[in-house]
């Protein structure tokens, strides 16, 4: 009488953590183009805090950018929210331009 055990199967999870930041790349470099933009605004926003000693990320600095949009800011979302619904609509940029 013997008794074979059967093989005990990998569960791979050392693999996965290996590739991880192979994928992680990978993953980047496909979707570059999306990121793109995020990585110019954050270029720009960087070039400007260093070319402005400091002061574009001060508080005041930013209160004062969103008190002087904040009625952009309020079309802006309505706008979106109309876009997102799939209602678009060439009216709301000629109705927004008389306010």
């Amino acid at each position: 009488m013997s008794t074979e055990s059967a093989p005990v199967p990998k569960s791979g999870v050392a693999e996965d953590v290996q590739q991880g930041p192979r994928v992680a790349v990978s993953a980047l470099v496909t979707n570059l183009r999306e990121y793109g933009l995020i990585l110019a605004l954050i270029a720009i926003m960087v070039f400007f805090q260093y070319t402005t000693s400091g002061t574009l990320f001060k508080p005041v600095n930013l209160s004062n950018l969103v008190q002087q949009n904040s009625f952009i800011i309020v079309m802006a979302l309505g706008m979106l929210l109309v876009i997102v619904s799939g209602h678009i609509d060439l009216s709301v940029g000629s109705v927004a331009g008389f306010i």
